[in-house]
């Protein structure tokens, strides 16, 4: 069985916009897991709108710090949540050569995590989680084309204004140096958006007792409906965004690995593959710092 600590170094979460993905395994009473980090879009200049088509645009860039957190509050069961703690855009003007600076809070999610099975190595869950509008929601820059006789391609967006509630299930399967581990899920929209289709698979492996890395593919595709019409802009909060992205993570374990917290630094690298509709292209880099908490004397999760 995989000990607590090595859970710390093995089970992360995407650092991507909007949702934030946990393993499916769930804490104990009195274990939990916090998560911290800086987040990074580098913007590539090109913007990929509804039908596919890249478009270059001003220099674009997003700095986020984002938490996450859960711990376990009975036979089973966990209680979660996520936030962006503060949102930074830049957003340069291609047709006078400025660039503006945005400021904003994130949405908060608080959630619910229940184990359905656990047999050997293999569990599965299913959670469920309400996220609540606090930044706002109307546009806050024009985008233009980069390319004469540069047009208005579309509008930044800082928050989506409305309320979202999803709910999934998760499977995983571990052993003493690794895991795999799927999710799939359903995201209500309020305010006439999208519903959406969200979808994670990942495994990872550990290297001797302090090294832990992970590669994930995810999905968020819009299914169309006949509310609001699609909202083109970068940052891709608006209506209509899809994409299926691919990450890359290492983590590196700080200090004593058998104490009742556990701290690990971590690495990300993440950028959209394919299917990619109504948000910015480039690479995304985040840089996180985690504990793993257990009582005294615990193992952790097994």
């Amino acid at each position: 069985m995989v000990h607590g600590a090595r859970w710390a170094l093995l089970l992360g979460i995407a650092a991507g916009p909007g949702t934030a993905w946990a393993g499916a395994w769930v804490p104990e009473r009195g274990h939990g897991y916090v998560k911290t980090w800086t987040k990074w879009h580098w913007g590539f200049l090109d913007y990929v709108d509804g039908n596919g088509d890249i478009l270059p645009f001003g220099a674009y860039h997003e700095v986020f710090q984002s938490t996450y957190g859960e711990v376990g509050i009975g036979a089973g069961l966990a209680v979660t949540w996520h936030t962006d703690l503060v949102r930074f855009f830049v957003l340069g003007n291609p047709r006078d050569g400025s660039r503006q600076r945005h400021l904003a809070p994130g949405d908060p999610r608080l959630g619910l995590r229940v184990r359905l099975l656990r047999t050997g190595r293999f569990v599965m869950a299913a959670d469920a989680g309400l996220r609540a509008p606090l930044a706002p929601d109307m546009p806050v820059q024009d985008v233009f084309a980069r390319e004469p006789p540069m047009p208005q391609i579309g509008e930044l967006r800082v928050g989506a204004g409305i309320f979202e509630a999803d709910a999934g299930v998760r499977a995983g399967f571990g052993w003493k140096k690794g895991y795999l581990a799927s999710s799939l899920g359903w995201e209500l929209r309020g305010g006439r958006f999208d519903d959406r289709l969200l979808w994670s698979v990942e495994g990872g492996t550990q290297f001797g007792r302090r090294v832990g890395t992970r590669l994930r593919a995810s999905g968020v595709h819009s299914v169309r409906s006949e509310g609001l019409p699609a909202a083109e802009g970068p940052s891709g909060i608006g209506n209509g965004t899809s994409w299926t992205g691919l990450a890359v993570e290492a983590d590196v374990a700080l200090g004593r690995l058998d104490g009742p917290v556990r701290w690990a630094l971590g690495l990300t690298e993440e950028t959209g593959i394919t299917l990619v509709r109504r948000r910015s292209g480039g690479l995304t880099t985040s840089l996180n710092l985690s504990a793993s908490l257990s009582p005294r004397g615990s193992s952790g999760p097994r």
